[in-house]
């Protein structure tokens, strides 16, 4: 997938909160799916609080049987949610097994893993519900709790843009950032790696 096929944005908004809707909604989880707080809470406010931490943990016992790997995206119904089909699911930070080079819950490598099985994941949904296109928003993946920076974070998401082979994956992709600065920092960034113009 190159940059001409792809049409990426930022929003200053929160990833629970976008005003446009979207086929899909990236998850920064952990690997057993805890939806606590961070852009996890926001999702499940908006999905439908304890119903929906229900509905992704039994879908995650049906679908997986164990936690989450890096390299594993489990997609759900976004539930109550209006602005969204579906939300895709992913073991952004581990804090129980932090990244053994940083001492964090996130890493580059992580991130770039996680991202990559959510263009997989993509790529199935488009295929099984013969979709002509696919938008999808995500954080920063790894940022804040993660301990990245916006731009390893952006970097690492773009890496996995730029390895996907794939000809049926995203129409669209919204990087979605409440905090103007990190809004900012996101858009000079993308538009140095040619994503932005």
């Amino acid at each position: 997938m190159g940059e001409g096929t792809l049409r990426v944005s930022v929003s200053e908004a929160s990833i629970a909160g976008l005003p446009v809707w979207v086929d899909g909604l990236v998850n920064a989880g952990n690997p057993h799916l805890g939806l606590g707080s961070g852009v996890s809470g926001a999702i499940a406010r908006a999905c439908g609080g304890l119903r929906f931490q229900k509905l992704v943990r039994e879908a995650l016992e049906d679908e997986f049987g164990e936690p989450l790997t890096d390299q594993d995206c489990l997609s759900t119904s976004a539930g109550d949610f209006p602005g969204a089909r579906w939300v895709l699911h992913v073991a952004a930070v581990d804090y129980k097994f932090p990244d053994p080079r940083t001492g964090r819950a996130s890493s580059a490598a992580r991130v770039r893993a996680c991202f990559g099985a959510v263009l997989e994941e993509v790529s199935y949904l488009r295929r099984e519900h013969r979709l002509d296109s696919f938008d999808l928003a995500t954080p920063l993946l790894g940022a804040g709790h993660g301990g990245l920076r916006v731009e390893e974070s952006a970097e690492a998401i773009v890496g996995a843009l730029e390895r996907c082979s794939s000809t049926d994956s995203l129409t669209s992709l919204r990087f979605c950032c409440p905090e103007p600065a990190v809004a900012a920092a996101t858009r000079g960034f993308l538009r140095a790696r040619g994503w932005l113009g």
